[in-house]
């Protein structure tokens, strides 16, 4: 792993754990070998980073981000390749962002995809893409559901705390 991805995730659990009292469960169920996917819903901007903190203190994590999260600002764009965001088409068939996945998964590495393909805060789920399934049939990897709960409403509350 990663020196840069280990400290950040570390300093980021404490964060997320004592500031934002998030709670994270079953992050055990991570095993450290074996190409895998995690696929969590999506209800925030913060959902990626808190996937990636849980995880990334038993391995080193790769996420699929839509390719708009690239383009406008070119310092957020490098920040996020660092912290191993692979960028991905949406509504078509990426090609390029496929072969990228498969040769992670096949070196026994952790990729996040989020299987409803966008945020949604309402009741239930969306359908899932067949992404998930496709890579984990196509690759032979385990898949680990995840399911997230509260960072929107987490992260506002403490936007929103005034200072004394």
């Amino acid at each position: 792993m990663q020196f840069h991805i280990f400290i950040s995730a570390v300093i980021a659990f404490f964060f997320v754990k004592i500031v934002m009292g998030l709670r994270i469960e079953g992050h055990k169920n991570i095993t450290k070998h074996g190409g895998l996917i995690i696929a969590p819903n999506h209800v925030a901007n913060w959902d990626a980073p808190v996937i990636g903190i849980s995880a990334a203190l038993r391995r080193e994590v790769f996420f699929l981000a839509k390719s708009e999260l690239f383009k406008p600002n070119k310092f957020f764009a490098l920040f996020i390749k660092k912290y191993n965001a692979i960028s991905i088409k949406r509504h078509i068939v990426d090609r390029k962002a496929m072969r990228i996945i498969s040769f992670h998964l096949k070196r026994g590495r952790t990729i996040v995809i989020f299987p409803e393909g966008t945020r949604y805060q309402g009741k239930g789920f969306l359908k899932p893409l067949s992404g998930v399934g496709y890579f984990a049939l196509k690759n032979k990897v385990k898949i680990i559901p995840t399911y997230i709960e509260g960072t929107a409403e987490r992260m506002f509350s403490l936007i929103r705390r005034k200072k004394s």
